[in-house]
């Protein structure tokens, strides 16, 4: 079996995975009498933001206040839910040295190898 390039195993393991994304619709008809004006599709954004921790774990903010995480191999290894005051929706994500994750809006730190008591893991 061909293994796949991080990249594209993490897109394919994220198409697969996320109801929303897959969803999306990959082409529009056009319509007969478009002539010079064009309808363009809206496509609402899914994703947030995405960042890579320092042991290689790409992780994905979508929309929905979920972060989900892929291991190097595009394999989904946990869905995330950051909790501060309230239910934070990422619209960034830093990593720092300690092993730690730094999420805006809010500036919360919350660790980042297993699960920790301020973050949901499902």
């Amino acid at each position: 079996m061909k293994r796949l390039g991080f990249a594209s195993a993490v897109v394919v393991a994220l198409w697969a995975s996320v109801p929303l994304i897959a969803a999306l619709p990959t082409v529009w008809p056009r319509r007969p009498d478009e002539g010079a004006r064009r309808d363009l599709p809206l496509v609402t954004p899914a994703v947030r933001t995405a960042a890579v921790d320092s042991a290689g774990n790409l992780w994905i903010a979508l929309v929905q206040p979920y972060i989900y995480v892929y291991d190097g191999d595009g394999i989904r290894t946990r869905v995330v839910q950051f909790r501060g005051a309230g239910i934070v929706a990422p619209a960034s994500l830093f990593f720092t040295a300690a092993n730690r994750v730094i999420v805006a809006p809010g500036c919360y730190e919350f660790k980042t190898a297993g699960a920790d008591s301020k973050t949901a893991a499902r």
